[in-house]
């Protein structure tokens, strides 16, 4: 009887198994170096989308208490020239603008200079219509609330 040999069997990983291992560990490390900065980006693009949407909120509540100051400043100018009628329509849509900007505000002192100023409504609405030259003090009383609550 021959003896017949049984060739070794091997350990560990063909040279095929190698090669396919790193061919996807290259693969992942592919994915990885366009993946993350990629990440990074869109991060930063979002940040400053945020940042970019809170800036938008707060110019818009400046625009809307220029434009109840704007109204208000009319509204004094009318009745410096003894033009109550416009005076009232002027302001008229300044108290409606202060009624609708209060409530979208969260700063409590601007928030309380409206709700002074939208508490002043039927008095200087009623010294307009008598065309009380009055009126007058109250408008700029109402101009000074606003410059103050603004620029606090």
């Amino acid at each position: 009887m021959a003896a017949t040999t049984v060739p070794p069997q091997r350990r560990g990983l063909r040279r095929w198994q190698w090669l396919v291992i790193l061919f996807i560990a290259l693969m992942l490390a592919a994915f990885l170096l366009g993946y993350i900065p990629e990440y990074q980006k869109a991060d930063k693009l979002g940040t400053d989308l945020r940042t970019s949407q809170a800036d938008e909120q707060q110019l818009k509540k400046e625009l809307q208490l220029a434009s109840v100051r704007e109204q208000f400043s009319r509204a004094y100018l009318e009745t410096t020239r003894n033009n109550f009628g416009l005076a009232s329509q002027y302001a008229t849509r300044g108290f409606d603008q202060v009624s609708a900007t209060e409530p979208s505000l969260s700063d409590q002192t601007l928030k309380s200079a409206l709700q002074e100023v939208g508490g002043r409504r039927a008095a200087v609405l009623a010294e307009l219509a008598k065309t009380d030259s009055n009126s007058r003090i109250d408008l700029a009383g109402i101009l000074d609330t606003m410059s103050k609550a603004v620029s606090h």
